[in-house]
């Protein structure tokens, strides 16, 4: 894994402003304006409408579902939506480490280790770029299928080159950075998704698909359907 931050995100302002407003400060309360605009009004909507026509024809059959860093519910409540309109009734619950203070799903929130649930409590979890924020995607996802009795999907980024990661850390700042969401631009290259699901996860990949939102999208994404191999050994938890 790559975590190194670029020279570009790391010459980039934080977006956290102190009790005292110099013009600099004003500058980067302008900037992170200016990017909220952008992701609320062009951004978000493309990436919403694209990932809910992806992902409903693979929840159809499903009755429960977990969103994993479902935030506030948007995406989540979109598919339902969606499901629902075509006569398929699926109740989606969210959970997140910082839980919004208004959700379209209802969402617990969880420590980021342990969650709240049973074994084999929902047909499907969603991991829908959540993977590549955390510190150690293999403690998320092993938690994502203990409580997971059909697949588990998850949704991220990949690289090829050093040219492609530092693009995918541009463009997460942008959509992250101005909404105080930590970024570890924690991403995996192409040759390593497979031996870290399969091998350090022992999950299958029953299904997989690399794509981008459209034809100006610098960012490749990937989509994996996993289910479950019992016999893999367990990781502690602490």
């Amino acid at each position: 894994m790559n975590t190194n931050v670029s020279r570009w995100t790391a010459a980039l302002p934080s977006l956290k402003t102190g009790p005292s407003f110099s013009v600099g400060q004003l500058a980067v309360k302008h900037l992170s304006g200016v990017l909220r605009w952008l992701n609320e009004r062009i951004f978000f909507p493309i990436r919403r409408r694209y990932l809910v026509n992806l992902l409903t024809p693979r929840l159809i059959g499903k009755t429960s579902v977990l969103d994993l860093g479902s935030s506030d519910g948007g995406l989540a409540a979109s598919i339902r939506d969606r499901l629902a309109s075509d006569g398929h009734i699926v109740e989606f619950t969210g959970a997140d480490v910082r839980r919004q203070p208004v959700v379209r799903i209802p969402t617990v929130s969880y420590q980021g280790d342990r969650l709240p649930f049973d074994d084999d409590s929902f047909d499907s979890v969603l991991l829908i770029d959540v993977l590549h924020h955390t510190d150690d995607p293999e403690v998320v996802l092993r938690e994502a299928a203990r409580v997971s009795r059909g697949s588990v999907i998850v949704k991220d980024h990949y690289y090829e080159n050093e040219a492609q990661h530092r693009r995918l850390q541009r463009s997460d700042y942008i959509g992250n950075a101005p909404y105080g969401i930590r970024l570890p631009y924690n991403y995996l290259s192409l040759d390593s998704w497979t031996p870290f699901l399969t091998v350090q996860c022992g999950m299958s990949i029953r299904a997989s698909h690399r794509f981008r939102f459209n034809k100006l999208d610098d960012c490749p994404h990937i989509l994996f359907e996993l289910g479950m191999v019992r016999s893999a050994p367990a990781r502690l938890i602490r």
